[in-house]
């Protein structure tokens, strides 16, 4: 891996963090673990997040990195326990905001998604303004993406269903835009 370039290292990467989701997906934890070992080898291997793949893969660096082993937080469990989880590592080490000015976010599509687990983490907490707010916030750069994406109607449906006061204006919005009844 020394001797290799950061296309061939980010692939190699991309391969091992499909196998972990795939693992996680499957039930099979000891798989997962291994094969994010992987991941965070190749991660390490690469200064900056690359942009260069085909454009039906997401690119891979470090944050890319970070952000799938966030997600699988919560492709685990829905329990608050892994909800803290998700928010304690959504802004901590790669995923900090000085961080991602010297290193570079992912592709859009990858951080919109990790935005979502957030958004997600904060709605099983009953963080539902919160939640909105990462709604709002993924409406306003890829609101086309986000209106396809099914955890989004979910997360938004989940706010409906557990808020016992009134919905605010950007919840009403929301619920509105992805098409949510309650």
């Amino acid at each position: 891996m020394a001797d290799a370039d950061s296309s061939r290292v980010g692939l190699w990467g991309e391969l091992w963090m499909r196998a972990a989701a795939a693992s996680i997906r499957d039930n099979r934890p000891d798989d997962a673990k291994a094969a994010r070992r992987m991941v965070a080898r190749a991660a390490a291997g690469m200064d900056r997040e690359d942009q260069a793949f085909p454009g039906t893969w997401g690119g891979f660096g470090p944050v890319t990195a970070a952000i799938k082993a966030v997600e699988d937080c919560l492709i685990s469990g829905n329990s608050p326990s892994d909800a803290r989880a998700v928010l304690a590592r959504a802004e901590d080490g790669v995923l900090s905001s000085g961080a991602l000015k010297k290193i570079g976010r992912p592709d859009g599509a990858n951080w919109a998604r990790h935005r979502l687990d957030v958004a997600r983490a904060h709605a099983i907490l009953g963080a539902h303004q919160d939640a909105t707010d990462e709604l709002m916030c993924i409406r306003s750069k890829h609101g086309a993406w986000l209106k396809h994406q099914t955890l989004a109607r979910r997360v938004m449906a989940d706010i409906l269903r557990s808020r016992k006061r009134t919905l605010t204006q950007d919840m009403r919005e929301m619920k509105s835009y992805l098409g949510v009844v309650e």
